[in-house]
C-alpha cells in the first residue's frame, strides 16, 4: 500500500464510500462518502485512481442524489469503458437509498441513470432498504449477455443488522432471496 500524493484538487476527506476497480484499464473508483470532519455531511463526489499511473481525479458528474455513504459499487464490462453500478446507501436525507433501483455510471458517457431493479415483477418483493451493504460479482466475461450481482447484508435505518443473501441479474431481472433458491441451481 501507498499514498498518492498525486491529487491536485481540493478534496474533503471521506470514510465509507463505495469502491470499485476496472480490471481491463486499472483504474479504481470511489464514489461518495461520510466526511471525516463530520460524519453527517455525505458527499457524492466520484474520484478516479489510475493504479499504472498513481494519478487521481475527481470526475464531474450529475449523481442522483446530493450525497451517499454505506453503499456498495461493482464494475462491469458493460459498453466501451464499462459501467458502475452502486446499490443501497445512505443518502443526505437521512434516508435509504432505495433497493428498487441501482444507479448505474456510464464511464465513456460520463452519465449516471437511475435504473428500476423490480419493474415489471409484482410477484418478487425487493430486498429491505438498507446501507453498509456488501455486493461482489464473479469475474466477468466481457462478451455476456448478462451479469450477477450477489448482495449480502447490510444494516436498516435504524442500524439493526440485516442478515439475507440476494441475487441481481443485470438487465433487471430480479431472483428470489437466496435462500428460496436452494435446490433450484445444481
Amino acid at each position: 500500500m501507498y499514498k498518492s500524493d498525486s491529487f491536485s484538487y481540493d478534496y474533503q476527506k471521506v470514510f465509507n464510500g463505495a469502491a470499485a476497480i476496472s480490471p481491463i484499464t486499472g483504474i479504481a473508483y470511489y464514489l461518495g462518502g461520510r466526511s471525516v470532519s463530520s460524519p453527517n455531511i455525505l458527499t457524492n463526489k466520484l474520484v478516479a485512481y489510475d493504479t499504472k499511473t498513481g494519478n487521481s481525479s475527481v470526475i464531474n458528474t450529475a449523481f442522483p442524489y446530493d450525497g451517499i455513504a454505506d453503499s456498495a459499487m461493482v464494475w462491469l464490462p458493460v459498453g466501451e469503458q464499462g459501467i458502475l453500478v452502486n446499490i443501497g446507501g445512505a443518502v443526505s436525507n437521512n434516508g435509504l437509498n432505495s433497493m428498487e433501483r441501482i444507479n448505474v455510471y456510464d464511464i465513456a458517457g460520463n452519465e449516471w441513470y437511475t435504473q428500476p431493479t423490480f419493474q415489471g415483477h409484482s410477484n418478487v418483493q425487493p430486498p429491505a432498504d438498507r446501507s453498509r451493504i456488501c455486493a461482489v460479482t464473479p469475474t466477468v466475461d466481457k462478451n455476456a449477455t448478462h451479469w450477477e450481482i450477489a448482495l449480502y447484508g447490510g444494516s436498516d435505518i435504524n442500524n439493526n443488522p440485516i442478515d439475507d443473501v440476494w441475487v441481481l441479474s443485470l438487465p433487471c431481472t430480479p431472483l428470489p432471496p437466496f435462500s428460496e433458491l436452494q435446490g433450484i441451481r445444481n
